[in-house]
């Protein structure tokens, strides 16, 4: 219904407010995670039904009913799911941090991939990548927990193949990493015709 809100709303908190903080924590790459994870439950809750283009924008909300079943969504879903890339979030950057960084082969073995990484942003396709799989994991998780099936080969709503479903779901991260490297690209040409 609407568990992807939750994470969604921590992200524009970091959006807005990512930049006050210290670089090292490295909130682009939780930013990351949280929209290329909120982008893949969104195409779903499309797929579903259950998000639609006008109000009341998440179909469980045109009744009281409806509305209750959605916070209690987002309570039991949303915010595991949030708490689950915070704590990868946190865990990647103190890898990064105090295992890599602190090391000179790590130091170095950084700045050889930063270039391949920087140039094609393989590292924005694999942070939004990871995003979606926490996401996926902790919906489908919770969902068992309540005593759903782990696994759905089929879907209710526009796609019917859960399988085709899951290829959707990984088009938003692969479309913003292919306009992410083409507006790199874009800009790289500007700058070279104007110096």
């Amino acid at each position: 219904m609407g568990c992807f809100t939750a994470p969604a709303a921590v992200g524009v908190l970091t959006a807005l407010f990512g930049k006050r903080l210290p670089a090292r924590l490295h909130m682009g790459w939780l930013n990351a995670m949280i929209w290329g994870g909120a982008a893949a439950l969104a195409v779903e809750h499309v797929a579903h039904g259950e998000l639609v283009p006008g109000p009341p924008f998440l179909t469980a909300m045109a009744s009281p009913a409806g509305a209750a079943g959605l916070l209690h969504e987002i309570a039991w879903v949303g915010i595991p799911m949030t708490l689950a890339l915070l704590a990868a979030g946190a865990a990647m950057v103190l890898v990064y941090e105090k295992m890599i960084m602190t090391r000179k082969t790590g130091r170095d073995a950084v700045a050889q991939l930063r270039g391949i990484y920087s140039k094609y942003k393989f590292g924005l396709l694999a942070l939004m990548l990871a995003g979606t799989a926490i996401m996926v994991l902790v919906d489908r998780g919770m969902g068992w927990l309540g005593g759903a099936p782990f696994w759905e080969w089929t879907a209710t709503g526009m796609v019917s193949s859960g399988a085709l479903l899951g290829v959707q779901m990984l088009l938003p991260a692969l479309l913003i990493w292919m306009g992410a490297v083409v507006l790199q690209k874009k800009e790289a040409g500007r700058a070279r015709t104007s110096a």
